[in-house]
């Protein structure tokens, strides 16, 4: 998914873990999203319209929550999302 995105001209951000102990909470991962976008926007070779979300499972879920929230995300795909509890 992430090269098929980066082949269209996107940076893609694809939040992954794997844990076996408590999982960060949903604020934890938005400033790690954020976090992510305030880097790619100090770079030249980035065109910032052009930044892209996906995930699965567990990122997949924070694909979902983030992409109607964050602006700067231009596209953007969902796998296997868990759902939302909170």
């Amino acid at each position: 998914m992430v090269n098929k995105m980066a082949d269209d001209g996107y940076v893609v951000i694809a939040p992954f873990w794997q844990i076996h102990d408590t999982s960060p909470s949903d604020a934890e991962v938005e400033a790690l999203i954020r976090n992510s976008i305030t880097y790619l926007e100090t770079r030249n070779d980035v065109d910032i319209e052009r930044i892209g979300l996906t995930g699965f499972c567990a990122g997949g879920r924070y694909t979902m929550l983030s992409l109607p929230q964050i602006k700067e995300f231009e596209s953007g795909v969902a796998c296997y999302g868990f759902p939302y509890t909170g």
